[in-house]
């Protein structure tokens, strides 16, 4: 071959060609055709109307060559392309269905923008042949995912089960082989997709990729397992106890029979519902028992009397139910219910005297059996009576400092130290007082404490009897008011006796606390007139106040942390119950 390449080289160099005038004319003349026949197309091109589709425009065989969009649009929306047929071949099955059915929607809108695009930019790149050619564009098709989540859910349900296992059912107390099924599973995704791209092409046919499922157990080698179920239902089982024998219904016994793969080959095994229905129903109705509570009687704490309870019973249905099983996988025909005792509660009942133990007894209950921490003091105003709890612990003293506060401030004006119409940051000490004590406002009981001096103050709730009460926290080693559940009942009972004041302030304190506006403790439980003083800060919830009414009058304080009001309310009833009001 190289021989042959360079005999024709050396005939090339030696005989030169030349072109002859035709020749070149020739070339010459195509070359101009060509020229002005791209020219011309191009012209025609970009004079073409830019809102007309190309002459040879075509969507899926329907020609809109020429056409402006709204005619091409109007021609495809008149074949009512949602409603087109398709048909879902799944195997050896067909589905038949429309794209609105299914969710597809024909975007005709934008199927024509995108012809008119693709025109546009042949025009851009100087194309006319892409311009000119015939050019058949797919549809634009969307989906609504609702809508085709239901059509698949719907129509397309039998494709997306799960398969069912082989099994034993009874029928006419014979047991037979259920023979399983196969189910197929679709995509959904690819569904979609395949879909979709047909639904573009207007495709009447899809083909739909579906996986077989196969059940897990099958009927092939199911027989022993047959014939073993057949013998329990022919033995049948009874429930036995204290004598007496319950049979269980063939029903049952046939509806608990189910096949197992917990190994790897099937097992025979109960479905327990149906006996744990059967076992508490004959519980229920002949065996369980309530208990009878016994009963445990007290006067003012202590125990009077003691009333023995009765025990019950009660079926232990679980226990029961795995006997049965292991019964009937053992080839027994009986087995004994598992039968529990229950204990008996028992009630107690407490009653309290008009005594100071009574009394006692009662505080100590009520502090036992409500959240946080106590301290509680009851007393007649005669004295006869007198019951505490934890009433010498000191609380902080909340808003219950001002009844302290208010006592100072009259007995300075008393000692002639201190006058009602003096003024203060707030306004005068008459008007303090009173706005103090009525709605319980800080502002004022500052002012009120600075005129009188807490060092002042503190002093002279001491020389009255009341040491374990310390108001004057405006020093380094306090940091919070103080009092007791004590000082605090010992202050209102010595206030209502006229003993700390002269007559017209005692009257005038005395006053204010009955007319005060935080009532929802000891006044919501009292039937008669109250004169009290509350404090709230932090957890704490204090109340104190003399109750007076026919029958016996009474101090109450209550100090808490983690107390409430309903409960400060369901004392003071309880204590008027006891009292006799």
């Amino acid at each position: 071959m190289r021989v042959h390449a360079l005999r024709f080289a050396s005939h090339f160099a030696s005989h030169s060609w030349t072109p002859s005038l035709t020749w070149v004319v020739g070339i010459g003349i195509t070359i101009l055709i060509a020229g002005a026949v791209w020219s011309l197309s191009v012209v025609a091109m970009w004079a073409y109307p830019s809102g007309r589709l190309a002459p040879m425009a075509s969507v899926n065989g329907t020609h809109l060559g020429v056409d402006d969009s709204s005619r091409a649009i109007s021609k495809l929306d008149s074949q009512q392309l949602s409603d087109h047929q398709m048909t879902l071949v799944i195997g050896e099955e067909t589905h038949q269905t429309t794209l609105k059915n299914a969710g597809f929607r024909v975007e005709v809108e934008a199927t024509v923008d995108k012809l008119l695009s693709a025109q546009q930019q042949a025009k851009s790149n100087l194309r006319p042949w892409k311009f000119w050619r015939p050019r058949s564009a797919a549809l634009v098709v969307n989906v609504d995912d609702k809508t085709f989540q239901e059509f698949y859910n719907s129509e397309l349900a039998r494709y997306h089960k799960k398969p069912v296992d082989a099994g034993l059912e009874v029928k006419q107390g014979n047991v037979h082989i259920r023979p399983g099924e196969t189910t197929w599973r679709i995509d959904k995704e690819a569904l979609k997709r395949d879909m979709r791209r047909a639904a573009a092409a207007l495709d009447k046919q899809v083909p739909v990729a579906a996986q077989q499922r196969k059940p897990g157990v099958r009927a092939a080698g199911l027989e022993p397992l047959r014939a073993e179920a057949q013998q329990w239902l022919n033995r049948g089982f009874a429930l036995t106890h204290a004598g007496e024998r319950y049979p269980i219904p063939t029903s049952k016994l046939a509806a608990s029979i189910m096949v197992s793969k917990k190994e790897k080959a099937p097992q025979l095994a109960i479905n327990r519902k149906p006996i744990h229905q059967f076992i508490k129903k004959i519980a229920k109705k002949d065996i369980n028992t309530d208990p009878t509570p016994g009963r445990r009687i007290l006067e003012d704490g202590q125990v009077t009397r003691r009333e023995e309870g009765e025990p019950g019973k009660e079926v232990k249905l679980s226990k029961t139910v795995e006997a049965v099983a292991t019964g009937l996988k053992e080839g027994k025909t009986s087995a004994g219910l598992r039968v529990r005792k229950i204990k008996p509660g028992t009630q107690t009942t407490r009653t309290y005297t008009a005594t100071s133990d009574g009394l006692r007894a009662l505080l100590v209950n009520f502090a036992a059996s409500h959240g946080g921490e106590y301290g509680l003091e009851l007393r007649t105003l005669n004295g006869d009576i007198h019951a505490t709890y934890n009433a010498d612990k000191r609380f902080v003293a909340a808003s219950t400092y001002k009844m302290y506060l208010a006592y100072a401030a009259y007995k300075e004006i008393e000692n002639g130290n201190l006058a009602m119409d003096k003024d203060t940051e707030e306004g005068t000490v008459r008007f303090c007082l009173r706005k103090m004590i009525l709605y319980s406002t800080n502002p004022c009981a500052h002012a009120l404490g600075r005129a009188v001096g807490w060092k002042r103050v503190d002093s002279l709730l001491n020389e009255a009897g009341f040491g374990a009460t310390t108001l004057n926290n405006h020093r380094s080693d306090r940091v919070n008011k103080y009092t007791t559940a004590s000082d605090a009942a010992r202050f209102m009972r010595r206030l209502r006796a006229g003993a700390l004041l002269n007559g017209k302030h005692t009257r005038q304190l005395l006053d204010r606390l009955r007319s005060q506006i935080f009532r929802s403790g000891i006044p919501a439980g009292s039937s008669g007139t109250v004169a009290n003083k509350v404090g709230f800060f932090q957890g704490y919830l204090h109340d104190v106040g003399v109750v007076e009414g026919p029958g016996r009058n009474y101090v109450l304080a209550i100090y808490s942390s983690g107390g409430q009001w309903w409960e400060y309310r369901q004392l003071a009833q309880k204590v008027e119950n006891v009292l006799g009001r």
